[in-house]
């Protein structure tokens, strides 16, 4: 299953270096997703994921579609969707 990553902010321009991740995943939950962001980009652990709870380092958050901040990391995704990793205390 296909999904994709838009990281915003530090996250992007200090590690990934891409405006958009494809990722493949095994399992279709919002856990699996960080834990293969982690493998895949291990300077995420500790300043923007939290490498033994899996969470989004404050003030940082997981978005899915857009829509709304992902509360835990149990939410199941979908084929195609598109998770944002940014800082919630960023203006507009």
């Amino acid at each position: 299953m296909k999904v994709v990553v838009e990281p915003f902010g530090s996250v992007r321009y200090l590690i990934v270096k891409a405006q958009k991740v494809e990722v493949n995943l095994t399992e279709n939950s919002l856990r699996n997703l960080v834990a293969t962001l982690l493998r895949k980009f291990p300077k995420l652990s500790g300043r923007f994921i939290n490498p033994e709870t899996l969470e989004p380092v404050k003030p940082y958050a997981f978005s899915v579609n857009g829509r709304y901040v992902a509360q835990n990391l149990n939410i199941r995704l979908n084929e195609g969707d598109t998770v944002l990793l940014f800082s919630i205390d960023a203006g507009g």
